[in-house]
């Protein structure tokens, strides 16, 4: 079993700090996905860290489905038995994504926490995804589900919803008995971020 960690469009200056708040265990494989016309550049810590595929794609660098499919290709043709999560180029891993990972890893399941904001207030509850309130970054998936679905839409900045469809679909393949919604935080958003967040926090 492994925990596959997809990221895309990685912004180089961050990617060190990314990289030390993954735990170092053997069962991580950290995907990062970018466009030839942008490639990452792996600091020296990192170059021997046979865990890490970088995947250099021939695409726009905002094309972010062709990003996202194709390291969800990887996965599905080599590790349909493992779990994935999604970790934005700006922000770092939360340990309480592994340690689910870790209670989950003899089943199939989908796992929704909660999310913070760099400030450790938080953003989002762990919910359904059909009540909308959900990122990318808080959910750890099953794999299996990789059979079926794909990241929809086109660019980020014309789809706005594209997380909420991302895992309605994979809530529909798993359904409620097979879906988890826990009470611990999973994920940090923008946490490299000076944008404020003007999301309601009560949800």
């Amino acid at each position: 079993m492994n925990l596959h960690i997809c990221t895309i469009s990685c912004r180089n200056d961050f990617l060190e700090q990314i990289y030390k708040s993954i735990p170092k265990a053997q069962d991580i494989i950290w995907h990062i996905a970018r466009a030839i016309g942008n490639p990452v550049q792996l600091p020296d810590t990192m170059k021997e860290d046979t865990r890490i595929q970088v995947h250099t794609l021939t695409c726009e660098d905002i094309d972010t489905p062709f990003k996202m499919n194709y390291i969800f290709d990887q996965i599905k043709h080599t590790d349909l038995d493992s779990y994935f999560c999604i970790l934005d180029d700006d922000t770092v891993f939360h340990p309480g994504m592994y340690n689910n990972y870790l209670q989950y890893i003899d089943k199939q399941f989908m796992v929704i926490g909660q999310q913070m904001d760099k400030n450790y207030v938080r953003r989002l509850q762990g919910t359904l995804p059909y009540e909308c309130a959900i990122d990318a970054g808080n959910v750890l998936c099953h794999s299996s589900v990789l059979e079926k679905e794909i990241w929809p839409g086109k660019h980020w900045d014309e789809q706005v919803h594209i997380d909420f469809e991302f895992w309605n679909n994979c809530f529909s393949h798993f359904g409620i008995k097979q879906t988890e919604i826990v009470t611990d935080v999973v994920s940090i958003y923008n946490y490299f971020s000076d944008k404020p967040d003007t999301l309601d926090y009560v949800r």
